[in-house]
Order: structure tokens, then sequence, then C-alpha cells
């Protein structure tokens, strides 16, 4: 019975594994159709933009003579041989240089209105080079490719075809004999003026956009389709959901996704009869299996009842052995609590007497400053009042930054929600007069884009300062002719980079992978602890849940912070 047991349990666990199995072959396939067809519609459609650009005067011509009529003429029987070839095919667009359409081949009464805000457009103008992805419109999801046209050397505008992502949810349906459906995060949906026109329904945190068949309508309101291995029971059918593939859109961003419903019950069916079988002879070997063990354990009880008056007496001592242990290691952790208290409270300080120093001397220069053009009668109202901001953003920052180590210390952090480029300038005012008093040129690289942040801000101002002071420490002390620090800040998805470089000539191999480390130094003690670069990397990655690292490049060394936008993500 026991052999049968374990028969059983492989048997059954092999038909889990082919259910689990085939839904993974069902996904390759699914992965690999996506990506097929949607290397067939680069491919397809780049070549029949290049043809009608290359192979088509006239049209090029009509479009630089900007003749609206005859390029209507010559580009609909074009657009609708392209929808005759695929019913999916949707628009023919003319672009202009200043952000207005020209022409529509599937709306001609339709031009002249502001298309700046259509994804592609701005960048085709701008960098005159085409691209091509996916993106959501009045006209559904669809994939768009946009190339830039010249006539006689000027650039003239820009082209874009249009074809409904149902030509790639069609043919998955075709190929694998199963439903389908596109759906987008409703959040992101709603941003668009066209989500009353694009809605099917909404399940959970998604709008569905396109499908092919009815389960999709079926399934709960207020399900996970972001859930591993989800599967549902539908019309007495067992299906596993495949959701894993997502569409990107033109910038790489993950735009909607395909959800694929697999019949799996006839598998579910087999395993669930291996299922039960195997528990009613495990029942029953149970039962022998108790009965044998009963008479058995008659046999040891005397033996048990002898053996338990030695282990009362031996228990006994135990626990007093126990008590004593537990009371000398209470005082031990005690003690322990306390020099950990010490140490932080001691670290508090130390760190504090590390920040304050560069903001004094920051006041004490600004301060030095005015009162010589007051001698000199040459300050101004202005100047008076930009130095006195500056002094007051200074004294600010003196406060925060006891408020930051004190919430560090309680791990109860403020979190604040900033533009990073408007909050690393508050932070770089801050230093720019003693870094000006120093001859240090700081030079700003920033994103256009804006990046928005949620985490600590207090933090990101103590990490920057950091780094920044020490930079500035090692150009005057290595006596650096034209000393500059640079400051760049870009975007990593969801992420922020912010880089601080210095011209210095970097730091020595032998001890650049000691610079994190608590109390490493380089400086004379009257300088530096050796803990600033330190809790710079405790702040960053366990209160920021970011990290940094530092490298020597050809001018100096260049320290990189990467911090989530989102701390919470």
């Amino acid at each position: 019975m026991a052999f049968s047991s374990v028969i059983l349990y492989f048997g059954m666990q092999d038909k889990k594994d082919n259910i689990d199995n085939g839904i993974l072959l069902e996904k390759s396939k699914l992965e690999l159709l996506y990506t097929k067809r949607v290397f067939e519609l680069q491919n397809k459609y780049n070549k029949k933009l290049e043809e009608l650009i290359n192979n088509n005067e006239k049209v090029i011509k009509a479009f630089a003579d900007r003749d609206r009529q005859k390029l209507d003429k010559l580009v609909q029987p074009y657009f609708d041989s392209l929808i005759s070839e695929n019913p999916n095919f949707e628009l023919i667009c003319f672009g202009l240089p200043d952000m207005t359409s020209f022409y529509r081949a599937h709306m001609q009464k339709k031009f002249g209105d502001d298309i700046s805000k259509v994804q592609g457009v701005r960048t085709v103008n701008s960098l005159k080079k085409r691209i091509s992805g996916f993106m959501v419109s009045k006209l559904g999801l669809y994939y768009r490719v946009t190339f830039p046209v010249h006539y006689q050397g000027r650039y003239i505008g820009l082209i874009a075809f249009g074809v409904n992502l149902n030509y790639v949810n069609d043919f998955i349906h075709k190929k694998l004999g199963t439903e389908s459906a596109i759906i987008v995060k409703t959040k992101n949906l709603k941003k668009s003026k066209w989500y009353d026109m694009l809605e099917e329904g909404e399940i959970g945190t998604y709008t569905i956009i396109s499908s092919t068949g009815e389960l999709i309508s079926k399934l709960p309101k207020d399900l996970n389709l972001d859930e591993k291995n989800l599967r549902i029971k539908l019309n007495d059918k067992e299906y596993s959901v495949i959701n894993d593939i997502n569409i990107k859109d033109i910038k790489g961003k993950d735009v909607a996704k395909v959800v694929l419903f697999q019949d799996i019950t006839n598998a579910v069916s087999i395993y669930k009869k291996y299922l039960y079988t195997f528990v009613i002879v495990l029942t029953l070997l149970v039962l022998v299996m108790g009965f044998v063990l009963l008479k058995t354990f008659n046999k040891f009880l005397s033996i048990i009842i002898s053996i338990n008056d030695d282990l009362k007496e031996l228990n006994t001592n135990l626990e007093q052995r126990v008590e004593e242990e537990v009371i000398k290691n209470r005082e031990k952790e005690k003690e322990i609590f306390e020099q950990s208290k010490r140490a932080q409270i001691g670290e508090m300080i130390a760190n504090i007497a590390h920040q304050w120093r560069q903001p004094l001397s920051a006041i004490s220069t600004i301060s030095s400053s005015m009162k010589l053009k007051k001698d000199l009668n040459v300050l101004d109202d202005e100047d008076f009042a930009r130095d006195i901001d500056k002094i007051t953003q200074t004294t600010q920052f003196l406060s925060e930054t006891i408020d930051t180590f004190r919430n560090y210390l309680k791990d109860d952090k403020e979190m604040a929600r900033f533009i990073l480029q408007e909050h690393v300038d508050k932070t770089l005012n801050i230093v720019d007069a003693t870094l000006a008093n120093n001859h240090i040129n700081l030079i700003k690289k920033y994103t256009k884009e804006q990046i928005e942040m949620n985490s600590i801000s207090g933090e990101v101002t103590q990490v920057i300062l950091n780094i920044i002071n020490n930079a500035k420490d090692i150009l005057l002390e290595r006596e650096i002719k034209d000393k500059e620090i640079t400051v760049e800040i870009l975007r990593k998805n969801d992420f922020a980079l912010i880089t601080i470089e210095d011209n210095a000539g970097g730091i020595p191999q032998d001890i650049l992978p000691k610079i994190f480390d608590p109390y490493f130094t380089t400086k004379h003690q009257a300088q530096g602890t050796g803990i600033g670069l330190y809790m710079c990397n405790t702040i960053v990655t366990e209160s920021l849940k970011g990290k940094i690292y530092a490298n020597n490049t050809s001018n100096g060394a260049k320290f990189f912070i990467e911090l989530p936008c989102d701390i919470f993500n």
C-alpha cells in the first residue's frame, strides 16, 4: 500500500507539472508570436513608408508645395490599398514642422490642429529621424511609424502610418485558437481625452480596449489581473490567465498588456482524480500504521514511565541554570544597548559638527563680504537682500541638519514630494558663496525633463552637501589651478541619477574600495572624522532605498547617487 501511495504521489506531481509546463509553453508561444508580429509590423510599414517617400515624388512635391487637394488625390488610393491589404490599417498623417497637421487620409477635413502632444512628433521634428512604437489615441491602441520628410535638401515635415493593435490580437487568436484581450491601466487611460471612446469595460485597475471573444467581459470586476499564476473558472471550465506580455510605447514604457486565456479544464480534471485517489490510499495507510504503532507504544510505555523521574530531576536543575543564564544575557544586552545608544549619540554629534563646519564658513564668508562692501560703500540693496537670503537659507539648513539626524536616530523620517532639479539648486545655493570665494567653478547639467520625487528631502540635501564639501577640500588640498565641480541629474526609468564630479585627479585605487567604511579618512584629524561618506552610504542605502558608488574618470573622482523617484515603489 505504501508503494502504491508513492506511485500515486509521483503520478499526481507529474500531472501538476504537465499543467504548469503547458502554461509556460503557451506563454512562450505568445511571447514568440507577439515578438514576431511586432517585428513584421515594424518591417512592413517602415518599408511602406519608405516606398511612399522614395517612389512617389509627386506626393512629396505636393506636400512641399502645401497643395492639400493634390496630395489627397495622390494619397487616398494608396491609403485605400493599404486598408484592403490589412483592415487594421487606420491612418496616414502629414505633419508640419510647426507641430500642426497638414493632411489626414483617414480624416481629410481635419487639418491645422496642434499635434505636438502626439507621441513622436516632437522627436521627429527636432532630431529628424524615424521612430516607431505603440501609443494610445482616440483610434485605440495602435502601432505608429513616423518618418521625417526632406525635399530638395530641406526638411518639410513628417509622415506617420498607424495600425490598430487588433492586427496583433487577431493574429494571436487565429494562431493559438483561444481568446485574448488588450488592457491598459485605467489611471493612465483616464488621462486621455479619448477614454470614453476606447473603454469596453473595466476589471480591477485595468480597462479593456480590445478583445476577441466573451471571456474577458465575464471576469469579476475586482479581479487582480497582475496576479501571478492566475486561474479562473467560467462556464464550467477552468482557464489559466497568461498576463506577462507587456506592450511598450515609443519611449519604451509599458503602455498596455496582452491577456490570453488557456483552457486547462481537462488537465486539472486528471490532476484532481490522481489527488483524490492519493488521499484515499494515504488515509488507509495512516490507519494501518496507527494500529501497528499503538501496539508498539504499549511496550515502550513502561520504559518511558521509569525514565520520567530522572527527567524531572534533570529538568529542575536545567531550569535553574537557564534562569541564571537568562539573567546574565539580559545584563549583557542592557550593556550593549547602552553602548550602542552612546555610540549613536556620539556619531550624531560628530556628524552635526561635520555638517555645520561648511555652512558656518559660508555664513562667515557672506557676512565678511557684506562688511567689506559696506566699508567700501558699494553694498546696494539688491546685494544686501541676496546675501541676507543666503544667510537665512544657511541657518535654516543648520536647523534642518539637527532635525535630519534626530529623525535618523528615531527612524521617523518625514516624506516630501518635490522636483529634484529645484531641490538640488536650493542645496547648491547654500555652498555657492564658499565655492566662489575659493575660485571653484560649479557646473550644472540637468535633464530638461522635470523629475518628481517622493522621498526624504532633508537627507538628499545632506548627502549632496557631504560630497560637495569633500570635493571642495580635495581641490584646495591639491592646489588645482582651474578648479571645477560638475553636478549632473539624469532620469533612469523609475530612478533619478545624481552625479558629482571634481577635477582633482581622482581617488587612489588602493583606497577607493574603503571610502564608504566608517571612520576611514585620508584627512588630518582636525579636518575630518571619516564618517561623512559612511553616513552618505547609510542614508542612501537604508533610508532612501537607493545606491551610491564612486569611480575615477579622466578628470577626477565621480560619485553616483541612484534614488528611486518614489521611495515606496
